[in-house]
């Protein structure tokens, strides 16, 4: 009977004990810095890093000053305030969700590019949107003479980067080395069409001038007129020097 028992326990033990996998994936660990993108002023952004809501702050030009720690789920979530949370009504959040991004298992240190959505532009504060976009910010991989595509729009676009090809979705490129485009008066070329009833539409057509050593985001975002089809971009830009030698 005993024996029995024990057999009954260690069976359930089993059943209930959560997965190594389960145990990992809520484990998910990552050091990033943001950059937003879009007509909006991010004020007022959090995102939950595990234990607390944390505001973000943002710089203009460059990826945020701070460093920002998250610990997991492998999926990161942005949040505004909800402006009808008070004391009085407890059954309200006092956070709403804006955004989320997955974190890619192979990733631990981030920028995020935090996409606005156009309708900010006109809705309430509480009620804008957001995409978000974790890309790999690791200097071993990502390092210096080098530039990524981040495509922020919902359309598949063709197009080359120097004499290179590619077909992007939504998401980000592979990295390219423009080492032998630096310095020139022309610049790296880079094109890109969508494909239409008509055959392709050209969206973006620009020699853009990539200085020595840097790693360059190149953020392409949906036209600012919805009756047009020309893409807008946007460059962040992080400039990576050569140790002196001792």
């Amino acid at each position: 009977m005993a024996r029995y028992i024990t057999t009954i326990i260690i069976a359930l033990l089993a059943f209930t004990s959560p997965s190594s996998d389960a145990t990992e994936s809520a484990n998910t660990s990552l050091n990033f810095r943001i950059f937003g993108v879009g007509s909006d002023d991010f004020n007022g952004l959090f995102f939950f890093n595990g234990q607390t809501y944390q505001e973000l702050t943002f710089n203009r030009t460059s990826r945020s000053t701070e460093t920002y720690h998250y610990r997991g789920e492998p999926k990161i979530r942005l949040y505004l305030k909800n402006p009808n949370f008070t004391l009085e009504r407890p059954n309200e959040p006092q956070y709403i969700q804006a955004g989320a991004a997955n974190i890619p298992a192979d990733i631990s240190t981030s920028v995020i590019i935090i996409a606005a959505e156009q309708e900010n532009r006109t809705v309430p504060s509480s009620e804008r949107r957001y995409q978000a976009f974790v890309m790999n910010d690791n200097r071993d991989t990502f390092g210096v003479n080098t530039v990524a595509i981040l495509n922020t729009t919902s359309v598949q676009l063709y197009g080359k980067v120097g004499e290179e090809t590619l077909s992007l979705a939504k998401g980000e490129s592979q990295q390219f080395d423009y080492t032998r485009y630096s310095g020139k008066d022309r610049g790296i070329p880079v094109s890109f069409a969508f494909e239409t009833q008509n055959g392709p539409r050209l969206v973006l057509s620009n020699d853009i001038r990539l200085a020595k050593n840097r790693r360059v985001i190149l953020i392409l975002q949906p036209p600012r007129n919805r009756n047009s089809t020309r893409i807008e971009t946007r460059m962040l830009s992080e400039a990576i020097y050569p140790k002196e030698s001792e």
